[in-house]
């Protein structure tokens, strides 16, 4: 079959006029919505807010959105967003290291892979150096499309017309107490430890439906298709695939409280058996070890459910819970609570959410070549450790926007460790970015690790003060580092 990527499609749009690309154009995905553009000191700042829904980017395809400022013959382009899919991010990324660009530049945003069914929201925010002639200028999006040979230009779109600028008053002279040049020497990045065996674990919930009377798992009935995909995406990411040693499967059959507790031990049971030969004959499990359990009334299910909804009378259901068993009448005191109404809205609303199986893989995660961390980062990070995961950075400069994306990558996949946080402060700190550094380091700011680049913060931002002290509190713990910075702001 003929295979028409997105570079044909742009050509198309070219070459047969505006009413095939009216049909194809993934400029009509892209919405932009001018926040501000203002002249402020020798700078003009432009704000966009830029919003993207059902665009479509093959794996080896790019598309691409870039600002710029126009006025006869002046103009200025200012930093593109990207949307490119799998294979063209990696592609490029490899031609940029074998063949390096000197005139390339990072762009603002860059998403990938895209999905089509996924919105892309960017808040735009850019500031350029002010000149005359900019005061009437008009701002524009010019929007294009490459993949690995080419890039053609699409529309070019008007923004805003007239700016109707008033140039601005010079800028006040800046009173700087910091010295930005001495920043990579005075950030902490923490070293940690070498994880000896990774084990890891997923789990999914399925809230399945069976036929009255019956536990076998019908895979086109009622919503089970969807469910079951949840349970396949989990299995066939860990089932036969490289680096991944599979412990055990667990499965677990859940009941929801109504009806007697001996019914419901033996419904629950059931249907965690049943599930069990499912998968088992659907995957292939024979040589893997399964366990089965069961929760014939899931009254921890219940109160985290009445946590988040905050009916009026949960703390009501609560007393009942905590001051009576199972045995001891726990339902019975429920139904007859209020003249049964709660209990019928929760048997209607919440009970529902509480019949289900889940599916929980245990696996190890085998020793991973060093020429394939890269790779393994950008696909599937939850496989490496931090040490791992900090090895790639050896490969970019400290500073740079690839070197930072190695670190938020390491905070988003270990969202609770207190040196993934601190080292992508630090790496946002390089960046100049001292919002999402502030981000990071609120998330552990008792932890005295995080106190020399809290200083660091608190140092650029003027305050030498608060600087100077977390920094002697961070050489109070023996942290080398936080005493030399100490000596620079003294």
């Amino acid at each position: 079959m003929k295979k028409i990527n997105l570079l044909y499609i742009c050509l198309a749009a070219l070459v047969y006029g505006p009413v095939q690309a009216k049909k194809t154009n993934p400029v009509k995905a892209v919405s932009i919505t001018p926040v501000s553009v203002v002249a402020d000191g020798d700078s003009l700042r432009v704000a966009l807010n830029i919003r993207t829904e059902r665009l479509k980017v093959r794996t080896r395809e790019g598309f691409s959105m870039q600002p710029s400022i126009e006025n006869g013959a002046h103009s200025l382009s200012m930093p593109r967003v990207e949307w490119t899919g799998r294979q063209r991010y990696k592609f490029d990324r490899r031609d940029r290291t074998i063949y390096p660009d000197v005139t390339y530049t990072e762009p603002y945003a860059r998403y990938t892979p895209v999905r089509k069914n996924n919105t892309y929201m960017t808040d735009y925010a850019v500031a350029v150096p002010y000149q005359p002639w900019m005061a009437d200028a008009s701002l524009f999006a010019n929007y294009a499309c490459h993949d690995c040979c080419s890039v053609v230009p699409l529309d070019k779109n008007l923004i805003t017309g007239d700016l109707g600028l008033t140039e601005p008053e010079p800028a006040a002279p800046e009173v700087w107490s910091a010295d930005p040049s001495r920043i990579p020497q005075m950030v902490c990045f923490l070293t940690p430890q070498v994880e000896a065996v990774k084990s890891r674990s997923e789990n999914v919930s399925a809230f399945l439906n069976f036929k009255r009377g019956s536990y076998v798992i019908y895979e086109d009935f009622s919503n089970n298709p969807a469910e079951l995909r949840k349970v396949d995406e989990l299995l066939t990411s860990v089932i036969g695939q490289q680096h991944i040693t599979v412990s055990a499967i667990q499965i677990t059959g859940y009941a929801s409280p109504e009806g007697t507790y001996a019914s419901n031990d033996i419904l629950s049971r059931n249907r965690a058996n049943s599930f069990k030969s499912y998968a088992t004959q659907k995957y292939n499990l024979q040589q893997y070890t399964i366990y089965t359990a069961n929760v014939p009334e899931d009254w921890d299910g219940l109160i985290e459910l009445l946590k988040q909804t905050n009916p009026v009378y949960k703390d009501k259901i609560f007393e009942i819970i905590n001051s009576s068993t199972t045995m001891d009448g726990r339902e019975s005191k429920i139904i007859a609570l209020q003249g049964g109404a709660p209990f019928r809205e929760m048997l209607e609303y919440l009970f529902p959410k509480l019949r289900r199986i889940e599916v929980r893989a245990d696996y190890v995660v085998d020793a991973i070549a060093e020429k394939d961390l890269r790779d393994i980062l950008f696909t599937r990070p939850g496989l490496l450790s931090l040490e791992e995961m900090y090895r790639v950075t050896k490969e970019y400069t400290p500073g740079t926007r690839e070197y930072r994306e190695v670190y938020e990558i390491a905070a988003r996949i270990y969202p609770n460790d207190v040196i993934a946080a601190n080292n992508a402060a630090a790496a946002a700190i390089l960046m100049g970015d001292l919002t999402d550094a502030k981000f990071y380091l609120n998330k552990i700011a008792d932890d005295p690790r995080s106190f020399t680049n809290q200083g660091v913060v608190a140092y650029l931002e003027g305050d030498r003060e608060r600087a100077a002290d977390l920094f002697s509190r961070a050489a109070a713990t023996g942290d080398a580092q936080g005493n030399t910075n100490l000596q620079w702001v003294k």
